[in-house]
């Protein structure tokens, strides 16, 4: 398994990679060791696959708008998480969708908490983006902090 710890102009994010494979990627935090405490489990640096996301994770952290559906993900999950972050990655960059309106395009009408569970385990954020999933009467919740969410919905929408 590769990682990288690196700067982004949010803070320290992190991302791993195993074969062909994304396997982790941590959202950005205040501090270095933050950033590592989060890809878990990594023991060497470097490859080309690695390079490559975290080329797309800065781009994208600076207001680019890669394309993450190129990349495999290691899903290692109950199959109803991996349904739900496979809808997730066709969210379109700068939109949002409910958690409900994500049940229902899962195959799982009425599982909107379900949903929110499946967003709050995504060890992928930002290729799987659950920050653009939201609740029907607000922001929702988000496992980086309602902060981070409002920022990358911003950064986004160019705002």
């Amino acid at each position: 398994m590769a990682y990288k710890v690196f700067k982004t102009s949010h803070g320290w994010a992190g991302a791993a990679t195993e074969g062909d494979s994304v396997v982790e990627v941590a959202l950005p935090g205040r501090s270095r060791r933050d950033a590592f405490s989060k890809v878990k489990g990594c023991t060497c640096h470097g490859d080309i696959l690695l390079k490559r996301i975290v080329r797309d994770l800065r781009l994208y952290f600076n207001g680019g708008n890669p394309d993450f559906s190129v990349y495999n993900l290691k899903f290692e999950a109950p199959r109803f998480r991996t349904r739900v972050w496979s809808q997730a990655r066709r969210i379109p960059y700068g939109r949002t969708e409910t958690y409900s309106s994500l049940a229902r395009a899962a195959g799982s009408p009425g599982a909107a908490r379900a949903v929110g569970s499946a967003m709050a385990a995504n060890p992928f954020p930002i290729i799987v983006p659950c920050h653009r999933v939201v609740a029907a009467d607000g922001i929702g919740g988000f496992s980086a902090g309602g902060p981070l969410k409002r920022r990358l919905l911003e950064l986004e929408r160019g705002t």
